[in-house]
């Protein structure tokens, strides 16, 4: 397998969090990706802007690199953190308090992301298997102490860790 491997090339990169940067890249890989990038957009940078867009971005190269199923892989990536219920502003405040790995505060984003990304995958036919891979993934990502279950869970925590170097 060859890969022209290209770095990111921040200089050029659109940090509006709109999805500008990997649009073309979804929709050329297949259109139902960047449907579901447009879905999950208006809640999904609530916290970090530009964070889905990165992992997402990871995510592909990551899958197309070692061999992962893109429709899992990407669900993954796009619908982690997309029901993220609080601003930026009211995490950080969290975050300052030392209150962010409560359970209430962790468990809730991963609970409510794992069941929103269920119904919109299910109206996409995604297969029952998929749904379940993917909410399996999601459902506990911020919270899980042991090693991905399989390929497609290790590409998308991989890709999420790897969003802490970009900036």
């Amino acid at each position: 397998m060859t890969f022209d491997y290209i770095p990111i090339n921040y200089t050029q990169w659109d940090f509006s969090g709109k999805g500008k940067n990997i649009k073309d890249i979804l929709k050329a890989k297949n259109s139902l990706f960047w449907k579901m990038f447009e879905v999950a957009l208006p809640t999904n940078d609530s916290r970090d802007i530009g964070h889905a867009e990165h992992v997402t971005r990871f995510a592909y190269i990551l899958t197309e690199i070692l061999g992962g199923d893109f429709y899992i892989t990407l669900a993954d990536s796009i619908f982690h953190d997309f029901a993220f219920d609080i601003s930026g502003e009211e995490w950080h405040k969290i975050v300052e308090s030392g209150k962010a790995n409560d359970p209430s505060n962790r468990f809730r984003h991963q609970a409510n992301a794992a069941l929103r990304a269920d119904e919109i995958l299910l109206n996409l036919g995604y297969t029952q298997d998929q749904r379940l891979q993917v909410y399996s993934h999601i459902v506990d990502h911020d919270t899980r102490y042991r090693d991905p279950a399989n390929l497609n869970e290790k590409i998308f925590k991989d890709s999420d860790i790897l969003w802490r170097f970009t900036e």
